[in-house]
């Protein structure tokens, strides 16, 4: 399994929405995220999810579709294991 850098809480909120989308645009990222953030602030997310290696952005015409190149459940699995890990190394000390 490969390992994926561990998401911020607020890259995770739109990552979040793009698997539920399976391919989105800001605008309907920006829709439906919980809370407000401004459309530059998005794209310095989106852009730091493709430089992750999280998203993979498409131009058509003026605007971008971004669509997820981890699956949710691989990213659930990892993070699963990383705490077990971490609980078993707290239970140590």
């Amino acid at each position: 399994m490969k390992d994926y850098p561990r998401l911020p809480e607020s890259e995770l909120d739109i990552m979040l929405v793009v698997w539920e989308l399976k391919e989105a645009t800001a605008p309907a990222i920006l829709e439906r995220l919980e809370r407000p953030l401004t459309a530059s602030a998005l794209h310095s997310y989106l852009k730091r999810l493709e430089e992750k290696g999280y998203l993979a952005c498409r131009k058509e015409g003026k605007t971008n579709r971004y669509t997820p190149l981890v699956e949710r459940e691989a990213y659930r699995r990892q993070e699963a294991v990383s705490y077990t890990h971490l609980r078993a190394h707290e239970t140590k000390a």
